[in-house]
């Protein structure tokens, strides 16, 4: 008899799906909370993605040191061995400041689109593409290095490439960690979580200060393979939602708040809210069917004696 693969089970990353095959093959003497662990693993997993999406902005802002500096005072025969064409010019600050222009307007105007786009794919595909085209994107500004780039459209096109790809992460990261952590403690959870900013920060001067004074080009490529990396692990373990390894039918509903909840294939839709049980609106659709039915019975026919002449 063949058998068929809810969406739910669909929906399992495949790394989750290994850890329950080892579970429940090799048993554990200790109770594990598998619900815990799922639940702690996305707190984790979305820090350190949203701390890779900040570590990948952050090299543009130490390489700009190096992209023009003050080298008259040596001389070289290698004409870009100090300053990068096309920031050598005296207009290197307008420059700059037009890369991130095209970074921030491409964020901004993108960021409206990506959040309405979430609201209909699967959060974990959305974040793993998303993470790869930005690490791809990082990747680009340090490929002009290697490739020997000085093209500025090129620059520009790249900074507005990455703001789109950036959009990805804040709706992504936001909506799983909503889906696992409630109301009573989503304050302190949260203001724990939020440190990844400064985290990601940290990490990416860190990474493109580990190379600018000797390749700038490794000071974008290496940040853009942790966001990368970090995709791939968001796409093999990261849990978006509890019913996703709670099991279920191929079509899951709960009423949390007032407000029903559909999962099918991978991807979660909240009815309008209402007010009223759904126990009491089956019983009010039943009497109401009751009502309605035809009786069956013969119905006896009242004639007034009065009126029958004799």
């Amino acid at each position: 008899m063949p058998t068929v693969m809810s969406s739910t089970t669909n929906s399992v990353p495949y790394g989750i799906q290994i850890l329950q095959k080892l579970f429940d093959k090799f048993p554990s003497n200790h109770n594990i909370n598998r619900t815990n662990l799922y639940k702690y693993s996305v707190l984790i997993l979305t820090f350190i993605t949203y701390a890779a999406y900040h570590a990948s902005r952050k090299p543009i802002s130490v390489v700009k040191t190096v992209l023009y500096q003050n080298c008259s005072t040596v001389n070289h025969t290698d004409p870009d061995w100090c300053n990068w064409a096309p920031f050598n010019a005296e207009n290197h600050n307008a420059l700059f400041g037009t890369l991130d222009s095209a970074f921030l307007f491409a964020y901004a105007i993108a960021m409206f689109f990506s959040g309405l786009i979430a609201e209909h794919v699967n959060i974990r595909i959305f974040l793993t593409l998303g993470m790869i085209l930005s690490g791809t994107a990082c990747s680009m500004f340090g490929f002009a290095r290697i490739y020997n780039i000085h093209s500025i459209t090129y620059f520009i096109a790249v900074q507005i490439f990455g703001g789109i790809c950036q959009t990805t992460g804040w709706p992504g990261v936001v909506t799983a960690m909503g889906n696992w952590f409630g109301k009573g403690n989503r304050g302190f959870i949260f203001g724990i979580w939020n440190s990844h900013t400064s985290i990601g920060n940290i990490i990416g001067t860190l990474l493109a200060g580990s190379f600018v004074e000797t390749n700038w080009g490794l000071s974008f490529i290496v940040p853009g393979i942790f966001i990368i990396v970090s995709g791939i692990l968001n796409f093999l373990f990261l849990v978006v939602h509890p019913s996703d390894v709670n099991g279920g039918s191929h079509l899951n509903q709960n009423t949390q708040n007032g407000r029903k909840t559909v999962m099918k294939n991978g991807i979660r839709r909240q009815s309008p809210r209402y007010d009223y049980n759904v126990q009491e609106e089956n019983e009010i659709l039943k009497g109401s069917s009751e009502e309605k039915k035809p009786s069956t019975s013969p119905q006896e026919v009242s004639i007034p004696l009065g009126d029958i002449s004799s």
